[in-house]
């Protein structure tokens, strides 16, 4: 079975950061809690690149998980690698640019952080690109 691409952008706490330090502290069922290890423990998924704004964050994350491809500008990513699965982990103001170029630029699904957007309206907006592209948020 070929797995899909998978990518992560945004290598905080919730994007990248290990599970170990919770175990025996967080409820059963909650583990792997960042992306990165969701997408790892996930055998239809194939992790190909991250991306962070944070050089030295992005090069420790990719030693940490052995990720080669590594990337500090988000359309960089999409636009060489692909990915039809991606999750972001960012700070809500830079969400929507985001989604949206990923979305027009042939992602198909994409798993994000709440909230996902900074107004109703650009939510509202964010559903409608998704839907027009067929994208599953």
């Amino acid at each position: 079975m070929e797995r899909l691409k998978a990518a992560v952008i945004g290598l905080g706490r919730m994007g990248a950061e290990p599970s170990e330090r919770l175990k025996g502290i967080a409820p059963k069922g909650w583990l792997p809690i960042s992306h990165i290890e969701s997408i790892i423990s996930n055998s239809k998924l194939e992790l190909k690149a991250i991306c962070d704004t944070d050089f030295k964050r992005l090069d420790y994350i990719s030693k940490l998980y052995k990720v080669e491809n590594k990337f500090e500008n988000y359309k960089i990513l999409i636009d060489e690698i692909s990915p039809f699965f991606l999750t972001i982990a960012t700070r809500t103001s830079v969400r929507y640019e985001i989604i949206k170029y990923a979305c027009e630029h042939g992602v198909k699904i994409i798993y994000l952080e709440k909230p996902i957007s900074n107004s109703i309206n650009q939510s509202a907006e964010i559903i409608e690109i998704a839907k027009k592209h067929d994208v599953i948020l």
